[in-house]
């Protein structure tokens, strides 16, 4: 379960068809073109886990699918228009051979919910019963999902609204990250992941390998594209902050390719509880733990020295 696989997106004249099933996309690989002239694309990189584990993991927003106890499986992450989800399913694998011939197949059953001022309560409808009903975690998730974002801390003059960045790409080199950029910052939780791949990368320059308090790995491919991975063990110190640099290449179907810019994505490294971040009219970064209550993130004395925790306040503080 979990995973990333590469696809062809519906055709335009499809999109609003929903009897529509793409057959084309298994096997598909970076790079690859349909008939259409349409170029495949990454889907996001899922993690599958349980509603047990995911509450107890603090309920955090990101690319999980977690699994409920009354048979749904929720995507636990807004998407965008044009982004997917992770893979919920990427291998079946026959245990033992039937005595008799069958048939196995996978029926998958997609509700989709989208909160718009066209139809504001549409998130609401998963809770009918002929829909399939939702248990109160269920439930409890669709709200958190559907709400990021829109709570009352916005409404506080003194905190500015930044949307996150999930693509960074520059026309030849297309990088997808996860959790999403905030300022240009990707912000990770203690024992959470934070993950980056995509097309015209030539190499990974792990700035973190060597460093005995964090995991990491990177997942080399084809020239065309390569995945970092780093995972935040507990004992990762709350603002440790370091970056990755993906090397880039310009022309990377040529036999021998031309190096292109460097891309450097930097990351800081925040509380598990942390709900999220946001950001204070002159510029400064707080954590958000709920309740109304925050803790600056505060700069090092120096550009590479890490990031500490101020006192805990309450929004009438923030600046």
């Amino acid at each position: 379960m979990g995973g990333q696989a590469y696809f062809y997106p519906a055709p335009i004249d499809k999109r609003e068809d929903k009897s529509f099933v793409a057959q084309g996309s298994p096997g598909v690989i970076a790079g690859s073109i349909n008939d259409e002239g349409v170029q495949a694309r990454q889907t996001r990189s899922a993690q599958v886990v349980t509603m047990t584990q995911w509450r107890a993991d603090g309920s955090p927003i990101g690319d999980y699918w977690v699994l409920d106890f009354g048979g749904w499986a929720y995507w636990a992450s807004p998407l965008e228009p044009g982004e997917t989800t992770g893979l919920l399913l990427n291998r079946v694998t026959q245990i033992t051979s039937p005595a008799k011939d069958y048939y196995y197949g996978i029926n998958v059953i997609a509700q989709m919910a989208t909160r718009d001022l066209d139809d504001f309560d549409n998130y609401r409808r998963f809770s009918d019963p002929e829909h399939g009903g939702v248990t109160a975690y269920g439930w409890a998730l669709m709200q958190r999902i559907v709400y990021i974002d829109n709570d009352d801390i916005y409404n506080n003059s003194n905190i500015v609204r930044v949307e996150p960045v999930r693509l960074v790409e520059d026309g030849i080199t297309r990088i997808s990250v996860h959790p999403p950029l905030l300022n240009g910052v990707a912000y990770v939780r203690v024992g959470g992941n934070f993950g980056a791949g995509g097309y015209g990368i030539r190499h990974v320059e792990d700035a973190v390998a060597f460093n005995p308090l964090h995991g990491f790995t990177t997942m080399p491919g084809a020239h065309t594209q390569r995945t970092i991975f780093y995972y935040v063990r507990e004992s990762t110190p709350i603002g440790y902050r370091n970056f990755f640099t993906a090397a880039t290449v310009l022309n990377f179907r040529d036999p021998v390719p031309e190096a292109g810019p460097a891309i450097t994505i930097p990351f800081v490294i925040i509380p598990a509880e942390s709900e999220r971040v946001v950001f204070g009219r002159s510029g400064r970064v707080y954590i958000y733990f709920g309740n109304n209550q925050f803790q600056e993130l505060i700069e090092g004395a120096t550009p590479s020295d890490n990031m500490i925790l101020g006192p805990m306040i309450g929004i009438d503080e923030i600046e």
